[in-house]
């Protein structure tokens, strides 16, 4: 079974290794590229059709979530300005927050 806080508690160790090991941090414009090495080929980008890890830890890179956590694992909105749930529960309305873009590839 999947272990959220784990994982998210593995990433920051992971983050913060850098700094233990004396790297200097890049100037603000170097900071635009990100590098990551999977553990397998990835076959499938779409995560609805797979479960696989691989794909998982693509999609926390490259898509962005609604709400996320902070590092005491408090629930925190990431895309959401505010949230509105009707009275009977059944009913949630999001609104995303200001300045978000959507693109999409184009062949």
């Amino acid at each position: 079974m999947f272990d959220f806080r784990k994982s998210v508690a593995a990433l920051a160790v992971l983050a913060s290794v850098g700094g233990a090991l004396g790297a200097a941090p890049l100037p603000a414009a170097a900071q635009s590229t990100l590098k990551a090495v999977m553990n397998s080929d990835l076959k499938i980008l779409d995560p609805i059709w797979t479960t696989a890890y691989v794909q998982r830890g693509l999609g926390y890179l490259v898509w962005d979530t609604l709400f996320s956590v902070d590092d005491k694992f408090a629930v925190k909105p990431q895309m959401v300005d505010k949230w509105d749930v009707s009275a009977d529960k059944l009913t949630w309305t999001f609104t995303l927050r200001d300045g978000l873009v959507c693109r999409t590839a184009r062949r």
